[in-house]
């Protein structure tokens, strides 16, 4: 039997350096985000589908299919009843959530009529959150599209109580019900059902109590209030978002600051804590055949300091043939002032460290 002792040698790296796999991915997404902005921010001249801001939901059917590109189409992805991938003509396939890539008009939640090759052959296991319901509770009317009746089972007419669903909300986009499908005070929420039974489809939106408070529980200042709305790249947010996360500590954010005109001031965000409205995440990453290797990065741990700056650590193990057996990243956070006199270290705002 082999004995393996791993010796731990502390190695200081410049904020500047990268390893080769690492420079890659810097590529990849910088790439992304250019490809991103070359996309058209309108329709193009005769295209019959265009998403739920222009044509409304499901306009690819299995009457009048869509080509590469079209969308909204009702595939398997979205649970319940379904289309499955006869709304695309010929071996395209209805995609989920993945508009966005063909042009900045669509929704993020159109479905799009893809190649067959963008789906994945895996699925991931089903997000149980402990404590909640595996089944629907004894008369509960509205479970989810998993049931019967199905999507929008929350209506004006017959709104629902908290924690049912499924309901159509402005999150939705194009024409919806708003938070008329839920009683009184409640509001219709965005992929939100999971959190209230592990029966409700990923997709579902339910009915639940409006969050009127959202403070920041880490990033670059925490436990300060989210400032909304907010402007960041020429959009304007009411709730938490996930766009460019990869280096807001890979979580939802929100400004802590904005100028006179709305707009975020550089580098004055947090990462939202718990109870805040946040937008569904439809970033996309590319992992190559390197990435699937090693196993997902644990969440940032807490800042070393409160204050004047200091830093936040996650880790992940290799799970294959890797050149080492685990991986640290570093980032900053907490670059609020110190108000009582204490000095934290200056360290730096991103370092990569590989530990043998």
């Amino acid at each position: 039997m082999k004995l393996i002792l791993s010796i731990l040698i502390p190695v200081v790296f410049s904020s500047d350096f990268l390893f080769p796999e690492d420079e890659q991915q810097v590529f990849v997404r910088a790439s992304a985000r250019q490809s991103f902005q070359e996309l058209p921010a309108e329709p193009p001249a005769g295209q019959r589908c265009s998403g739920r801001n222009f044509q409304g939901r499901r306009c690819c059917t299995p009457e009048n299919p869509c080509g590469l590109g079209e969308g909204d189409c009702d595939g398997p992805l979205d649970g319940g009843q379904n289309d499955g991938h006869e709304g695309c003509k010929g071996e395209l396939v209805c995609g989920s959530n993945n508009c966005r890539k063909f042009g900045k008009y669509y929704h993020p939640k159109d479905d799009c009529c893809d190649e067959p090759s963008t789906l994945a052959t895996e699925r991931p296991p089903p997000v149980i959150i402990a404590g909640v319901p595996l089944d629907p509770p004894a008369g509960q009317r509205c479970k989810g599209r998993n049931y019967e009746p199905g999507r929008r089972c929350c209506t004006p007419e017959n709104p629902c109580n908290e924690g049912e669903g499924d309901c159509d909300g402005a999150l939705d986009g194009g024409l919806n019900d708003g938070d008329k499908g839920c009683k009184g005070s409640l509001v219709c929420g965005s992929n939100n059902c999971k959190k209230f039974g592990a029966f409700y489809h990923e997709k579902d939106d339910c009915c639940e109590k409006s969050s009127n408070t959202c403070n920041t529980d880490s990033g670059n200042y925490a436990n300060m209030p989210c400032v909304f709305p907010f402007t960041y790249n020429g959009v304007v947010h009411n709730q938490c978002i996930w766009h460019e996360a990869y280096n807001k500590h890979d979580q939802p954010w929100c400004a802590t600051e904005v100028d006179g005109a709305g707009e975020y001031v550089n580098s004055k965000w947090g990462n939202c804590g718990p109870g805040c409205p946040t937008q569904d995440n439809m970033e996309v990453e590319t992992l190559d055949k390197k990435e699937l290797q090693w196993s997902q990065w644990s969440l940032f741990g807490p800042c070393s300091v409160q204050c004047n700056g200091g830093e936040t650590r996650r880790d992940r193990k290799c799970n294959g043939d890797c050149r080492h057996l685990s991986q640290s990243q570093w980032r900053s956070c907490n670059l609020n002032r110190c108000t009582g006199g204490g000095v934290a270290q200056g360290q730096g705002a991103w370092r990569q460290m590989i530990l043998e």
